[in-house]
């Protein structure tokens, strides 16, 4: 079985926009737009791929680009395509030759990181997520 078919999989595609709050317990794959607070154990933008807001993950690969804030329990890797605007925290750091950052970098520790995405669990006061083409 392929990472794509899996459960707790989500890929945004190319052209797609979604305004809202998501939380998933795995992978997300962004290569449309994001605006909103985005939740999930591993986050892989794409080159195509926008987020404009709030980013919580154990683990991210960024090839597209970034506003306002991401936090990285684990693993960040920016590739060369990568652009980071705003704030970014992360325990580790991969950082290719290209990648464009304009953003306070802060290292946390295991210890220091803002959250478990394995504990996230929506909320009754959460809005439903908006999807348009």
């Amino acid at each position: 079985m392929d990472e794509n078919s899996k459960a707790g999989f989500l890929e945004i595609g190319d052209g797609v926009v979604i305004e809202g709050n998501i939380n998933l317990p795995e992978t997300v794959f962004v290569n449309g737009t994001v605006t909103g607070e985005l939740r999930a154990g591993k986050v892989l933008v794409g080159p195509a791929g926008v987020i404009r807001g709030k980013v919580y993950a154990n683990t991210a690969d960024i090839q597209g680009s970034i506003k306002e804030f991401i936090n990285v329990a684990d693993h960040l890797v920016l590739r060369s395509s990568a652009r980071l605007e705003g704030h970014v925290e992360y325990q580790t750091i991969e950082i290719e030759d290209g990648a464009q950052i304009d953003a306070v970098l802060k290292h946390i520790g295991a210890q220091d990181s803002l959250r478990q995405v394995s504990a996230i669990k929506p909320t009754e006061s959460e809005q439903p997520i908006e999807m348009t083409a």
